[in-house]
């Protein structure tokens, strides 16, 4: 692949510093303050996930299409969160004016990042699937228990990995990291060098899966977790009703068709109430993720060796922020909300409970 130098790193050749929205001394401020918050909920996020891992396993991971999905969703969020922490690393170099080294730490690092990308984006489309099945179980809870089986689960978050596995592979191979000296610092450094296709491919693999993909994954969740709000406030309504109606007087057949209609069991229960959490929490930090897909489509030089380079790392910083603690924090609402998961954390991690290990 011949590399044109027409779209080297602009501090190799600045042909107008005017026309960067974010000058090289305001981006070196703000990333201190943005990555350093990023570093830390990575951090977090491993930690979390691994906590899940150990805890949906401890569930039986083969009981519902539900725990092989957030079991999935896990592995995602942890491999997304353990490779960030490389890149968001990189800023404790400029705490000691050693420019060199968090350039070279940070043009390495990006490879990290664009696998993270990859998995933030299974993640993404495991919590579309999660979302989907859930809701079609609670509205058409017989059929859809026969068709979607856990091997069925299985190969399709496979096909969802396989396939955002191979969408940025085009970008990534269009790319090169070559040393050249530059006389604005005075050093030799490592510069992104991209190709006039990689630059065409960056647009377009862009447009397809931060606005076009993403815009979709919110309108099908938003969807499914409305579905399971309604369908959770119709069941409490019906319970409460029937409660009343018990403690009054009159009784309710077992066989009265209604009451199996709008029944669900205390592990349905859980499981959506899980998920809506999930969803609920996705919904908030994927619409960030627009943030650079629009700058990118609207702003000149929003490349990774454009002249408005700076802008378009902070911006997917701040897109990746929302995205980690997208990937962190539904551990602590697992436990607020899961009955089921909460027993399974004791089991685990009795120490956390502060009593001994019982069976579930």
């Amino acid at each position: 692949m011949n590399f044109s130098t027409e779209y080297e790193d602009p501090l190799s050749k600045i042909v107008n510093p005017g026309m960067k929205v974010v000058s090289d001394e305001a981006f070196l401020y703000l990333a201190k303050i943005t990555q350093l918050i990023n570093l830390l909920l990575a951090l977090t996020g491993v930690t979390t996930n691994v906590i899940n891992i150990r805890v949906f396993i401890q569930q039986g991971v083969m009981n519902s299409n539900t725990n092989i999905g957030l079991l999935a969703l896990s592995i995602f969020d942890f491999l997304s969160c353990l490779l960030l922490i490389a890149p968001f690393s990189c800023h404790l170099f400029t705490y000691t004016d050693n420019i060199l080294e968090y350039r070279v730490c940070q043009t390495y690092a990006n490879y990290a990042t664009f696998v993270a990308i990859i998995f933030s984006y299974c993640s993404n489309w495991t919590t579309v699937y999660i979302s989907l099945e859930r809701s079609l179980c609670v509205v058409f809870p017989l059929k859809v228990k026969l068709f979607l089986r856990p091997k069925i689960t299985i190969i399709i978050i496979t096909i969802i990995f396989i396939l955002f596995s191979s969408i940025p592979l085009g970008y990534s191979t269009a790319t090169s990291i070559v040393w050249r000296f530059s006389p604005i610092l005075n050093y030799t450094l490592p510069y992104f060098v991209e190709s006039a296709f990689s630059t065409k491919y960056f647009y377009y693999y862009n447009a397809l899966l931060n606005t076009f993909l993403n815009s979709l994954a919110l309108f099908i969740v938003a969807i499914n977790t409305t579905i399971m709000v309604l369908k959770l406030n119709q069941f409490k309504k019906w319970r409460n009703k029937n409660t009343k109606a018990f403690t009054d007087g009159p009784d309710v057949k077992e066989s009265d068709p209604t009451k199996k209609g709008k029944s669900m069991s205390s592990k349905d229960i859980d499981l959506v109430k899980s998920v809506t959490t999930v969803t609920t929490i996705f919904l908030v930090c994927l619409s960030m993720s627009h943030i650079p897909a629009t700058a990118i489509l609207v702003l000149p030089g929003m490349r990774v060796t454009g002249i408005n380079r700076n802008l378009l790392i902070l911006s997917y910083t701040i897109r990746f922020g929302f995205s980690l603690v997208n990937a962190s924090i539904n551990f602590f609402f697992y436990l607020r909300v899961s009955s089921r998961y909460k027993e399974a954390f004791n089991f685990v991690f009795p120490i956390c409970s502060g009593g001994e290990k019982q069976l579930l």
